[in-house]
């Protein structure tokens, strides 16, 4: 294999290239327009992006990824293409917006931040490949990598397939990782299609549909993949993209994204493991003694139990403005956020998108300030706690306008006035019902705050600002659970590693303070970008629990952003779900939005409030296989009735001749429970 590197030069053009394509932003989800991606609810909740257009001929035949691919041949690569595309998908015509063969396109692929080397590849339909050896991690994904620039003009409203091979040659646990991109060459760097994938050893074929916008010259766009994430060698091959201009329905045109994951089969070990675990640690013993006033036991007392929500936090981002009767009341949002599956059984946690960030509430949006509050309440009297969300983000695009440029002192005063407005505010005191909160949002990617303490006498990384946060929160609101909140793991531009970093840190630096201040538990974001197989999550939760000393452990802002088909996206739903539930250090999980109205990529119900093919494991598990039926039972001799039953809140009515007695308990760990008739 001959080993071709790149030239200084040409090193410092390719990185420029990928560098200048991209404004780093404080918020991972905006780096620069999406076409296609998911609709950012956190940062424009007021609409969502329309689809594009879908007209054209419909091609009935869907992709098969397993089908064999021997049947297919042709004398070059680009033959062996047009006859896999007419025969699987009958699909044809169209034509190429890079070169029209190959090998053009091997040597015009450009490589940068690592080592290229062009290989020879035996049994598939191509010959050649890039490869691209990672041994020193950039701080920037987007500075190792690929790109290839088109060759042909390109106009508002084609349809393109863009279609590429790639595999892993070493990784770790030799696994891959890469976002692939079809984008604007020049500001402001459009990106219309993105997709993160897991890439394993064996070739896969990647065939990914994508609709331009606008109308590009010859050269004004480029396929990239970013791999700047790993120490990693990658193989790119066989990429072409074909231009059907009008021709064929958005929809219809063929997607592989290859988006399995290890753990799916019915019989997977994880399985067995994780509902031992839901047995032992999500449900307890209910012992109910019926007592006269007297305190003699009443026999034959008939007591109904009746589960009215779980302990666990299952829940949603929502737009608060939405409820409650705010400015923009939604009559069917507000009713199935109270009732999911038509049988009164709702969220019993929120979290809001906006309403609760500094600059946000700064500025009073999108309700005003005693509507937020008042809110808080309304939910809270309802039986759906409130996490907050979130005290800091810091990253100035986060922050109020007029933080930046102001000196160390004046930056901690106005952190310190804004958690005294969040946690101890005398004239919104309904704020007070919120007992967690992300004292910390997303610190990986948004260093702006902590490089300006950077240096300064006592903030040796700068980092050491979160340990005053967490102290000061701990010092205003002694029982608010504080937690880190992170896009990590299943995000392409977040290291793990450097998060699980940040929050052993934090976690160390309280400790060794004495204070009494600690990192009470650990956000998973999981935005879904590519599948993690459940077993590996279980891994990263007892990870984040270790590093946090303790913490619990909360997916935050579930949703699946992946191409996968709703079979697959349906039982990693049930799966992942499972996984969280079935781990002894977890206590929630939330989805980021529920409905397509504002969120894209929301996991329940699409525009028309009908449930989504892949969202029915949610409402059969929360609401069926984990909740308890509602039973009626008879007292024995002793006044006793008993059952085992999933953790949260009873309704327990006791009934005796012409007495009865009803109440609300709490199932948090074995209970025995006394009930008393007001007669003898």
């Amino acid at each position: 294999m001959r080993k071709l590197k790149l030239s200084s030069i040409a090193a410092v053009v390719f990185l420029c290239s990928f560098a200048c394509a991209r404004e780093e932003s404080d918020d991972r989800r905006s780096r620069g327009p999406q076409v296609d991606d998911q609709v950012s609810s956190q940062n424009s909740p007021e609409s969502v992006s329309s689809e594009p257009d879908k007209g054209g001929d419909k091609v009935d035949d869907k992709v098969d990824d397993k089908a064999d691919d021997s049947e297919i041949t042709g004398a070059t690569y680009e033959a062996w293409t047009t006859n896999l595309l007419l025969e699987r998908y009958k699909i044809k015509g169209g034509s190429p917006i890079f070169s029209s063969d190959e090998a053009g396109n091997i040597e015009d692929l450009k490589a940068g931040g690592g080592t290229k080397s062009i290989v020879k590849v035996s049994g598939k339909p191509f010959a050649r490949a890039v490869e691209l050896a990672i041994s020193n991690v950039p701080e920037k994904a987007w500075d190792a990598g690929f790109e290839l620039s088109t060759k042909h003009a390109i106009r508002a409203g084609d349809r393109l397939l863009l279609i590429f091979w790639a595999r892993t040659v070493s990784g770790p646990n030799q696994i891959g990782l890469g976002n692939f991109e079809f984008m604007l060459s020049s500001s402001p760097y459009t990106k219309f299609r993105t997709f993160e994938q897991r890439i394993g050893t064996e070739w896969k074929r990647y065939i990914l549909p994508v609709q331009v916008t606008q109308d590009i010259p010859a050269g004004g766009a480029k396929f990239t993949v970013e791999l700047g994430v790993a120490k990693q060698t990658i193989q790119v091959g066989g990429v072409t993209a074909i231009n059907y201009g009008k021709s064929y329905a958005m929809a219809s045109l063929p997607i592989q994204s290859n988006d399995e994951y290890v753990g799916r089969e019915a019989n997977a070990p994880w399985r067995k493991a994780a509902q031992e675990r839901i047995e032992k640690f999500r449900k307890a013993n209910l012992e109910v003694t019926v007592r006269n006033a007297n305190g003699q036991a009443v026999p034959n007392a008939k007591v109904r139990i009746e589960m009215l929500r779980h302990e666990f936090a299952f829940g949603t981002a929502i737009q608060e403005d939405r409820i409650a009767g705010n400015k923009k009341q939604d009559k069917a949002y507000q009713e199935k956020l109270l009732n999911l599956d038509g049988k009164g059984h709702g969220f019993n946690a929120v979290v809001f998108e906006n309403g609760h960030k500094w600059k946000e509430w700064e500025n009073k949006w999108p309700v005003s300030n005693a509507d937020n509050a008042r809110t808080v309440k309304w939910l809270v009297d309802r039986g759906i706690q409130v996490r907050g969300h979130t005290l800091l983000w810091p990253g100035w695009g986060n922050s109020p306008a007029n933080l930046k440029g102001k000196s160390l002192q004046e930056i901690k005063d106005r952190i310190n006035g804004h958690l005294n407005t969040m946690l101890k505010n005398p004239d919104h005191p309904e704020l007070g019902l919120i007992k967690e909160w992300d004292v910390l949002n997303e610190p990986t990617g948004n260093v702006d705050i902590a490089n300006t303490f950077k240096g300064s006498p006592g903030y040796p990384t700068g980092r050491e600002i979160y340990l005053d946060l967490f102290k000061k929160v701990k010092e205003l609101a002694p029982d608010v659970k504080a937690y880190v909140n992170e896009a990590q793991l299943t995000n392409f531009y977040v290291k793990s590693d450097r998060y699980k970093s940040y929050v052993q840190e934090i976690a160390n630096g309280l400790r060794a303070s004495g204070s009494a201040a600690k990192v009470d538990g650990v956000g998973l974001q999981a935005h879904f970008r590519y599948l993690i197989p459940p077993a590996e999550m279980l891994e990263h939760f007892e990870d984040y629990h270790v590093a946090s000393l303790g913490g619990k452990i909360k997916i935050t802002e579930y949703d699946n952003a992946t191409l996968a088909p709703d079979d697959i996206q349906r039982d990693y739903f049930r799966d992942i779900l499972t996984a969280t539930f079935s781990y002894e250090h977890a206590d929630g999980f939330l989805m980021w939005g529920f409905w397509d109205g504002t969120s894209k990529k929301a996991p329940l119900f699409d525009i028309n409030w009908n449930l989504k093919p892949f969202a029915t494991p949610f409402i059969d598990l929360v609401f069926g296989e984990w909740w308890t039926p509602t039973t009626e039972l008879t007292a024995d001799a002793n006044g006793k009735v008993s059952l085992r039953g999933f953790k949260g809140t009873y309704k327990i009515t006791v009934t005796s001749g012409n007495q009865q007695k009803t109440e609300n308990v709490k199932l948090g760990g074995d209970l025995n429970y006394a009930a008393s008739l007001a007669n003898p």
